[in-house]
């Protein structure tokens, strides 16, 4: 037997899933929104829709993205399409933590 209700919560529930699963797990406490791009909107707009709302093909080329699940922290200024390797911040972090 088919239940109308049942089938619109499961398709809820679809929908749901498949935005969290579109949408970075660190948009939402990312300081660059609130920092370096805090009063550029459209720049803000690009990224997030070419980083932050791309699915893990977006997240996979977000700069900020794979130097925090290296190493659990990105600094602030660091934008997701900076020229620098992965190993590059991450060698420039340990170094800033060894001078302080």
């Amino acid at each position: 037997m088919f239940n109308f209700a049942t089938q619109i919560i499961k398709q809820k529930q679809t929908t749901y899933t498949h935005k969290m699963e579109t949408t970075c797990k660190n948009y939402e406490k990312c300081p660059i929104y609130n920092g370096i791009l805090k009063d550029k909107a459209t720049t803000a707009s690009n990224y997030r829709r070419k980083y932050c709302d791309a699915g893990h093909e977006g997240w996979n080329s977000c700069k900020r993205y794979l130097v925090k699940e290296k190493t659990g922290f990105c600094p602030p200024d660091i934008l997701p399409n900076t020229f620098r390797s992965i190993d590059e911040i991450i060698h420039e972090m340990e170094m800033m933590q060894k001078l302080s």
